[in-house]
């Protein structure tokens, strides 16, 4: 089982992976969240008409919060 911390992390990562840590700042943040805002939407879209994305495990995609935002923030403090 995942905890809350590698739930956010595994979600994190493949977006701010490739950028340097002092190239993480407002503005991608931001971009990160406009990124999973679609992304939840879509998901959200799927369900409603009855085909929900799946991982690859077959479980449902749904749409998520902003833990990972939160995740995030504290990630960079410490980094900081």
């Amino acid at each position: 089982m995942l905890t809350k911390d590698r739930w956010a992390l595994d979600h994190l990562l493949p977006f701010f992976e490739n950028l340097p840590l002092a190239a993480i700042d407002g503005e991608a943040v931001d971009a990160y969240r406009a990124f999973k805002v679609r992304e939840s939407e879509m998901r959200r879209q799927a369900i409603e008409i009855g085909a929900p994305h799946r991982d690859g495990r077959g479980q449902v995609l749904k749409p998520q919060g902003p833990s990972t935002i939160d995740t995030l923030q504290w990630i960079l403090s410490f980094a900081l």
